[in-house]
């Protein structure tokens, strides 16, 4: 994505915002990142995607760094553990179709690998007050 960076450290676009949404929202279709909606085969709908990444500093970026390996272990270990999923998740199981698919099989699955490998990703954002920009798709 081209961007021009102005003196005060923000980013602005080259193009208008309904450009750069139009082009997301064809590349999304035509590079499969799409789902099924529940109940139609016949339909789908774009997976939720960030445009751009959010800006934090370098000190925040090192404290996430320093603490990735901690984090991901919890989250390994959060991850096998059925118990502590099952309470994590069960308000949204009865509400949400596809996280009741997904426990359905995480369920039935047999998991007898004596390796296994883990693949995370991490998502910090930073949320400001000013200049938001709501996208309706």
């Amino acid at each position: 994505m081209s961007t021009n960076k102005v003196e005060n450290g923000t980013m602005r676009l080259r193009w208008p915002i309904e450009d750069v949404v139009t082009f997301a929202k064809r590349y999304a279709l035509t590079h499969g990142l799409l789902s099924l909606v529940p109940d139609n085969l016949d339909q789908a709908t774009i997976v939720p995607f960030s445009l751009f990444p959010s800006p934090y500093s370098y000190a925040h970026f090192n404290f996430i760094w320093s603490i990735q390996t901690a984090y991901n272990r919890l989250y390994t270990r959060v991850s096998l553990d059925d118990e502590i999923l099952e309470k994590a998740l069960s308000s949204v199981i009865p509400i949400d179709d596809f996280i009741e698919r997904l426990w359905k099989i995480h369920r039935t699955s047999k998991r007898r690998q004596p390796i296994q490998l883990d693949i995370y990703r991490s998502k910090q954002i930073n949320y400001h007050q000013e200049e938001r920009i709501e996208l309706d798709y």
